[in-house]
């Protein structure tokens, strides 16, 4: 089970090297950039053509994910992946492009047939989130981070007791191929100070009501535990600083190109209130979780937000799931 878990999640996330947004890339370099994940994503992945995988990744290829580093690891995770999972497929739905990083959101589909890790063929259907992000370096993704929605893959496949059935595709919006082509709505620094201002003014100032400054009215975060809007937000985020009243989020990395903004950022703090956070009483317990989200600004303000978070990692911390052996 942990070699499971390892290939699915970030497990921790401590990152002591930030890559840097110094270089300056043309249109056209960035392009290429974006292109060379999406290829990757079809050729090695979809298709499992792992003998192609030196043709996008470097042969020492980093893996900040819980995994061992090196092509031939992640070579032979893909071909674990798609025994289990005959029709596994990774369809793309956001990219964006800064510096020598590309960020993804990416949703996991497939059919559960064969033994994976341990776990006897489900034939259930998987559908999971997982926002990534790469880092180049002479023309090959070099470097790796990625948050997945486990606590949706293992609930599908019966591992977590109570999970839903796998949603459909197209509940989590149009994927990129179909996307039509639209004027971005905002500038790519206008956009990074208001992303970055959410972080600093409300969500480690811990202040729901600076939230207006940066939340739209038709604000929508395709989460299902928050209400759209920015009363929505407000709420939420109530019950969050009560049950963690020391929570702080780290930045780790940012890609941001345009109107969208990627964050990857690493969650502490201490479960020391909030009666009603999940049904459990506070723990006193620390946490530390990754998570990685996509904001979409629009005329100053974020209107449309995605997200995946480690929730088993959290879950696991403040006692509301058993530590996975």
């Amino acid at each position: 089970m942990k070699r499971f878990i390892a290939i699915l999640v970030v497990l921790s996330l401590v990152v002591t090297v930030v890559p840097s947004f110094a270089q300056s890339l043309s249109a056209d370099e960035a392009e290429a950039n974006k292109q060379l994940v999406i290829d990757f994503i079809d050729v090695v992945f979809n298709q499992a053509d792992v003998e192609r995988a030196a043709e996008f990744a470097s042969a020492d290829y980093i893996q900040n994910t819980g995994m061992p580093s090196g092509l031939a690891v992640l070579q032979g995770s893909i071909l674990v992946l798609h025994t289990a999972f005959p029709d596994i497929q990774y369809t793309l739905f956001d990219i964006a492009s800064e510096g020598d990083l590309v960020a993804a959101r990416l949703v996991i589909t497939g059919t559960q047939e064969g033994d994976f890790m341990g776990i006897p063929a489900t034939d259930n259907r998987v559908a999971a989130a997982t926002i990534n992000f790469w880092r180049v370096e002479d023309g090959l993704l070099a470097e790796h981070w990625e948050v997945v929605d486990q606590f949706s893959f293992l609930g599908q496949l019966g591992v977590i007791p109570g999970g839903a059935e796998a949603p459909a595709l197209e509940n989590f919006g149009v994927p990129y191929a179909e996307q039509e082509s639209t004027e971005p709505e905002s500038d790519t620094e206008a956009t990074r100070e208001v992303v970055e201002g959410l972080y600093t003014d409300v969500l480690n100032a811990r202040d729901v009501e600076a939230a207006a400054d940066f939340i739209g009215d038709d604000y929508v975060w395709y989460n299902p535990f928050v209400a759209p809007g920015l009363e929505g937000f407000q709420q939420f985020y109530l019950g969050i600083f009560e049950a963690f009243p020391d929570v702080q989020r780290e930045i780790v990395l940012e890609v941001v190109e345009n109107d969208l903004a990627f964050v990857l950022s690493t969650i502490t703090g201490t479960h020391q209130g909030g009666e009603q956070l999940y049904g459990i009483p506070p723990t006193g317990n620390p946490i530390e979780y990754a998570s990685a989200d996509i904001f979409r600004v629009a005329n100053g303000q974020i209107v449309e937000q995605w997200d995946v978070g480690d929730y088993v990692t959290l879950f696991t911390q403040i006692g509301l799931i058993p530590p996975m052996q």
